[in-house]
């Protein structure tokens, strides 16, 4: 084989890795909501979400994201944390789960990153902005917890997300749980 041949194949490999890593780096990532069944009356939501972006767009959707970010990563620790507060307000209040019957769930026990985590995040975000206007980074997902209840049995539910999460992919599971004692097989699992 030519050495022309041979670099010729690696500048393309090289080219082609570059253009996945180019077109990767601005695709941010969907949010995610995962509901697990415990048990035929409690469900756990575990959210993955750019929680800066939904931060943004509870309170200051008009602004753009980087001035938002700039002016968010400078606050004082009192100021950010009861901004936090109302995007937490905003999103806690305007989720909404019912069951096949329409009965609401109760939402509770919710648990957020802390505020300093989240202005960590805008701040790693207002840096790269500030270097690269147009780069738009990949935000990573935070993760966020809560309890659902219902006073009946769920077998079906529907869920509607805050209008700033914008899109969310639902995955919906019961684990199927069994003990397995030591040096035993377990029973055949299927999925």
């Amino acid at each position: 084989m030519s050495r022309t041949l041979t670099a010729s194949r690696a500048a393309t490999a090289l080219l082609a890795w570059a253009l996945c890593a180019y077109a990767g780096a601005h695709q941010l990532p969907d949010n995610r909501a995962t509901l697990v069944q415990r048990d035929a009356h409690h469900i756990t939501l575990l959210l993955n979400a750019d929680l800066p972006q939904v931060m943004h767009q509870v309170l200051a959707p008009k602004q753009a994201f980087a001035e938002f970010a700039l002016a968010s990563s400078s606050a004082t620790p009192a100021q950010f944390n009861a901004a936090v507060m109302a995007m937490q307000k905003n999103i806690e209040q305007a989720l909404r789960v019912v069951d096949s019957n329409g009965g609401a769930l109760v939402v509770s026990n919710w648990v957020w990153p802390a505020s300093a985590q989240l202005q960590a995040a805008l701040r790693e975000r207002a840096m790269a902005l500030v270097v690269n206007p147009d780069d738009h980074g990949e935000a990573g997902a935070l993760e966020v917890r809560a309890d659902l209840r219902a006073a009946q049995p769920v077998k079906a539910l529907r869920v509607q997300f805050p209008a700033a999460l914008k899109r969310v992919m639902l995955v919906t599971y019961r684990p199927t749980q069994v003990w397995v004692e030591p040096t035993q097989t377990s029973a055949l699992m299927t999925f």
